[in-house]
């Protein structure tokens, strides 16, 4: 019996001339091993790890009041009794049970926990009433080899139902189980099922349990939910498929906040920490389809968790009407602000006509909004290239950037308790006239980047992993070359209709494919600038530089990638591949016509 805590692993002694003849025996002669976790250690990098604990590692008895840890101990006693009377020889058996090792369902559950033993008890008694096997870790006698044990009857299990708690999330013990049972399904081709069930529990799993994120869950919340539980466990153990049947979200426009589907970029780090910071500007660039908006809402949930008051402004939604001048723009803005902040200001009565426009905006942020707001406040403009369209954009953006230098100069101003983050795709010196007078040229810049090939193999890991193997992640990664919408809809498409990677690329380029609107929409943004649509056909026929503004034009559109316009190069090899085709029939077409 080992009494395992920190100084105890920590004795050179021990770890050198203590432990291994114990273990050597215990492989020798059948020596039963039984440990009881003092305090937190690190177990898990000894050999310890491989025994089945008296109590959980995860909670050591001196993290319990004196009570608990008296009434902890009356248990330990009972299953070392236990363990005693259990003939030396069944230390050699991994299990105790009756009947087939094979085709048995395997529970998953923290010992101690409630409403997880609750749920555990009602799913053994009625998956066995209806005449399914069930096998559960209390079956193994403290002391014996538990993670041989463990790996030996998830290796042969027909299913495995990990019950995910609010405490069983926590535990080392359930993380190793689960880890084993998806290892084992890797090898197996879907053997066990693996049939995660929720008990009073919706939060984002982590590593290492974020492997079960891709299945579908069944859903516990209370005793009223055990039959339906059950039913849905019966029906998934029935099935064919080797798991719950997932709902895969259709795929298009910005991705919620607990949207599981969402990968986090360099982007989403830079820009929490800049929200912590408190920038004054932070500029968000990226071409169409490539996440802005999704990080947008991130970085105002992640101001709302620094303490800060936000508003969230799409300029798509602004009318016609509410863009006719810059005064009635204003006036458009401040209304939502107010009623976003849910202010009690009128702004009729504040604006003043002998006032510019400018003067009014200013004065109404500055003396009604952030003195009501009363700490910092977030302001997230979203689709701003709309605004370049229109004649009064250099006085808007330049009344942006004379709040960044005031910040600049005065440490009292109040442009300090202010942060924008402003989400673009269009290149703005297109179209301001002085970029200096602009806030583009000063504030933090964070560039949205496509998915890395470990992303994009994430990616394909939450769709359930559609591509079975590394290099058919790699061949999709090379065609889609990381583009987010691509990749979400690509696996969409491979994992919804079963397609083999060779089949997907073969289609990936047709009109009439899974791309088919995506890639038509590109190209009749190409076809409606016909020297564009030439300096797109004349780069990738020669590899030509593309000329400066051609260049920045294709990239706001997502076409080509690179830092200017010598390292210009298509986003894909999907976009060069069809728009080679296409243009080149294209030119054809007007050559014949001329």
């Amino acid at each position: 019996m080992l009494l395992v805590s920190a100084n105890y692993l920590a004795s050179d002694f021990i770890a050198s001339r203590e432990m291994p003849p114990i273990f050597e025996a215990q492989t020798r002669e059948g020596l039963r091993i039984i440990w009881i976790p003092i305090s937190a250690s690190a177990y898990a990098v000894t050999p310890i790890k491989n025994f089945q604990a008296a109590s959980d590692p995860a909670r050591p008895l001196d993290t319990f009041t004196a009570a608990k840890r008296n009434q902890l101990w009356v248990e330990i006693c009972d299953a070392i009794v236990e363990a005693m009377e259990l003939p030396a020889a069944a230390a050699e058996t991994p299990v105790e049970d009756d009947g087939p090792v094979e085709d048995r369902v395997v529970l998953l559950y923290k010992r101690g926990a409630q409403p997880d033993e609750q749920l555990l008890h009602a799913l053994e008694t009625e998956l066995g009433r209806r005449g399914v096997p069930v096998w559960i870790d209390r079956h193994l006698r403290v002391g014996m080899d538990w993670a041989r044990a463990i790996s030996d009857r998830l290796e042969r299990a027909v299913a495995v139902i990990p019950l995910l708690s609010a405490q069983s999330v926590h535990s080392e013990m359930l993380s190793y189980e689960v880890q084993v049972a998806h290892q084992a399904r890797q090898r197996n081709g879907g053997r066990p099922k693996i049939l995660p069930v929720r008990v009073q529990f919706d939060d984002a799993l982590v590593s290492p349990l974020d492997i079960l994120s891709p299945l579908q869950h069944a859903v516990w919340t209370g005793g009223q939910d055990t039959p339906r539980v059950i039913a849905e466990l019966n029906a998934a153990l029935a099935a064919e498929s080797h798991e719950i049947p997932r709902y895969v979200p259709p795929v298009g426009g910005a991705l919620p906040l607990d949207d599981e589907f969402y990968i986090a970029r360099q982007a989403d780090t830079d820009l929490a920490a800049a929200i912590r910071r408190k920038e004054n500007i932070i500029l968000l660039k990226g071409a169409r389809q490539m996440g802005k908006t999704s990080l947008l809402i991130r970085g105002s949930k992640e101001a709302r968790t620094a303490g800060a008051r936000t508003v969230y402004i799409d300029y798509q939604k602004l009318n016609l009407t509410q863009l006719v001048s810059l005064d009635v723009f204003y006036r458009s803005l401040c209304e939502w602000l107010a009623e976003e902040l849910e202010l009690e200001v009128s702004v009729e009565s504040f604006w003043n006509t002998r006032r510019t426009a400018n003067m009014n905006f200013e004065r109404f942020l500055e003396r009604e909004l952030l003195p009501r707001v009363g700490g910092h406040f977030v302001l997230a403009m979203d689709e701003t290239d709309r605004l370049f369209d229109f004649p009064f954009k250099d006085e808007f953006f330049g009344l942006l950037r004379s709040w960044y230098n005031e910040r600049q100069m005065n440490p009292d101003s109040a442009w300090r308790r202010m942060t924008i983050l402003i989400a673009y795709a269009t290149e703005p010196h297109l179209f301001i006239s002085n970029l200096s007078q602009s806030p583009f040229n000063v504030g933090l810049a964070l560039d949205l980047a496509d998915f890395t090939p470990e992303q994009t193999g994430r990616m394909n890991q939450l769709y359930g992993s559609p591509l079975t193997a590394l290099s058919k992640v790699t061949s999709f990664h090379n065609l889609v070359g990381g583009q987010p919408y691509l990749v979400r809809r690509g696996l969409f498409e491979i994992r919804t209709k079963n397609y083999s990677i060779e089949q997907f690329e073969e289609l990936a380029v047709k009109d009439d494919g899974p791309f088919g609107d995506h890639l038509r929409r590109m190209l009749v943004v190409l076809a409606r600038n016909p020297p564009l649509c030439e300096a797109m056909r004349e780069h990738l026929r020669t590899r030509r530089t593309v000329a400066t503004a051609d260049f920045y034009r294709l990239r706001r559109a997502g076409i080509l990638v690179g830092g200017s316009p010598l390292e210009a190069r298509p986003r894909c090899r999907l976009y060069a591949e069809y728009l080679q085709r296409h243009l080149d029939a294209v030119q054809s077409a007007a050559t014949v016509a001329g």
